[in-house]
């Protein structure tokens, strides 16, 4: 669309979620429901991507999220816009899927997990676990995660994993203290 449109959209007093809707039900229509989620950094491949400098740039995360629908909006048909979680933070890049974004930057390589047992948990199932959480980030935004891998200079999309074995340790709150009654009323 035109730049036009993009600055009636800017200077619209549009409730913000109003205008959210109507670019997520623009991205609905032109991208699907498929949320690319990288798990490298992408190169220059030029797909628009928000991250840190747009959002400092907007000011706050509210104006963030209207320059991502403004984007939608008045960009070109059908073109991907890109959110860089690692940059802004997982909650808002969740949020920002519902705002007109398509895709997702958020690199494994990133992250400590702590998983079942004594041992360190292997660098694989670390990255399992990691993609779990980020495919479930996607799922409660209502949308169908697909992972992206840069292979030798090859993108490649799959399936998210759901089969490979990683456990994340979970301590219930008060589990110590019970143990410790239990040993001292033995």
């Amino acid at each position: 669309m035109s730049t036009l449109l993009a600055r009636a959209l800017e200077r619209a007093d549009l409730d913000p979620l109003v205008l959210g809707a109507l670019a997520d039900r623009l991205r609905e229509a032109e991208r699907g429901d498929v949320v690319r989620v990288h798990l490298d950094r992408p190169g220059d491949d030029g797909v628009r991507t928000f991250g840190r400098a747009e959002l400092d740039a907007a000011g706050d995360g509210r104006s963030f999220l209207r320059a991502i629908c403004v984007a939608r909006l008045a960009g070109d048909k059908g073109a991907a816009l890109r959110v860089d979680a690692e940059a802004i933070g997982l909650p808002l890049a969740q949020v920002a899927l519902a705002h007109g974004a398509d895709e997702l930057v958020a690199p494994i390589a990133r992250l400590s997990l702590e998983v079942f047992g004594g041992d360190e948990a292997s660098a694989n199932e670390k990255a399992v676990l990691r993609e779990r959480e980020l495919c479930t980030l996607v799922r409660c935004a209502g949308r169908t995660p697909r992972i992206v891998e840069h292979r030798g200079g090859v993108v490649v999309e799959r399936e998210p994993d759901t089969t490979s074995r990683a456990t994340r340790r979970f301590r219930a709150p008060g589990r110590e203290v019970a143990a410790e009654r239990e040993a001292g009323d033995a």
